[in-house]
């Protein structure tokens, strides 16, 4: 499987879908030994995973996508990549959600606390935080180098800052109070 990732910083679910994903998408058909493609498109993220038959070695298929990749076209500013990590990577997204903090509060203490302590967890790749999704959640993505590995992270970022307490790890979901 090799994985094409692009951050269209800005754009909705379905711009990325229409102006990322789908040009992606087409680009990247008729690669030979190809089996299948599946893509996600999100807010800010087009994530496009296209799987390979047993004929063609993971390097011969990672450079039949970057030669596709430079033959697309995107919108200004979209650089697709291929995905820094194997296949056993993972985007991690959560919620940062606190009883009487603003929203406003939440992204401060995203900035200037929380980001720079996920960028020093060892297997974090990329640290990505679009803007708050419909003004009442902040959303935040982690790139790892490794699977399932969230919650230890999580447990290393939020272990380590004395300005903020984890009080719950659900799915994704973290609550914090000070």
């Amino acid at each position: 499987m090799i994985e094409v990732i692009a951050q269209p910083d800005g754009f909705s679910g379905e711009e990325v879908e229409r102006y990322v994903t789908i040009p992606l998408e087409v680009g990247l058909s008729g690669i030979p030994h190809m089996v299948h493609m599946r893509s996600q498109s999100l807010f800010g993220l087009s994530d496009v995973k296209c799987y390979f038959d047993w004929n063609i070695t993971y390097e011969q298929a990672r450079q039949e996508v970057l030669n596709r990749l430079g033959a697309i076209a995107l919108p200004a500013n979209v650089q697709p990549s291929i995905s820094p990590w194997n296949a056993v990577g993972e985007v991690f997204r959560y919620t940062l959600e606190g009883e009487g903090y603003s929203l406003a509060q939440l992204k401060a203490a995203e900035d200037f606390v929380l980001e720079r302590q996920w960028r020093r967890v060892p297997g974090v790749t990329d640290v990505h935080c679009p803007p708050a999704n419909n003004g009442t959640t902040l959303m935040i993505q982690l790139k790892q180098t490794y699977r399932g590995q969230a919650k230890q992270a999580a447990a290393a970022i939020w272990g380590s800052s004395s300005a903020w307490t984890l009080l719950k790890i659900s799915r994704g979901r973290f609550r914090y109070g000070t």
